[in-house]
């Protein structure tokens, strides 16, 4: 057995040929000439995100369960915690490349809100200071900073 390199190329070689066998990706990107920053964000949710309809509902209207007042903070999710305790997790975070203050209004009952870093676990030092007003908070973020808030439903 020779070690210049040739045998461990054909092995390679037929691994590639047997193994993995060509595919069609498919992708779609938007292009949109002039946009900026806040453009890209809207678009990649339109894209990403698209709206679902909802058959079989009589309420011609859903009031979301948070809103945000500022346009560079983004919801990305909001959910159930994974302990079934029934707190409600809001995950958002800033998109635009800057420093903001936003008001995140809940529209749903809560006795407690604390921010959790991504596998739900309470922080010891709130990495994004926010103050409590009854149904809504005031978040300072740093530029694409990621928030995970708990809300106690209890």
């Amino acid at each position: 057995m020779h070690d210049d390199g040739a045998l461990v190329e054909k092995r390679i070689d037929r691994f590639v040929r047997e193994r993995l066998r060509p595919a069609v990706h498919r992708a779609s990107v938007p292009l949109r000439a002039g946009a900026g920053i806040p453009e890209a964000v809207a678009e990649g949710c339109r894209l990403n995100l698209p709206l679902c309809s909802v058959t079989g509902v009589r309420a011609a209207r859903v009031d979301p369960l948070i809103e945000v007042d500022h346009p560079a903070v983004v919801v990305e999710a909001v959910k159930l915690v994974e302990d079934h305790s029934g707190d409600l997790i809001v995950r958002l975070y800033e998109a635009h490349g800057s420093r903001v203050r936003a008001r995140v209004i809940r529209h749903f009952a809560a006795t407690d809100v604390t921010e959790t870093d991504l596998l739900e676990r309470p922080l010891a030092a709130p990495r994004a200071p926010f103050a409590a007003d009854g149904s809504a908070l005031t978040l300072e973020l740093r530029p694409f900073q990621q928030v995970t808030l708990r809300f106690a439903r209890r």
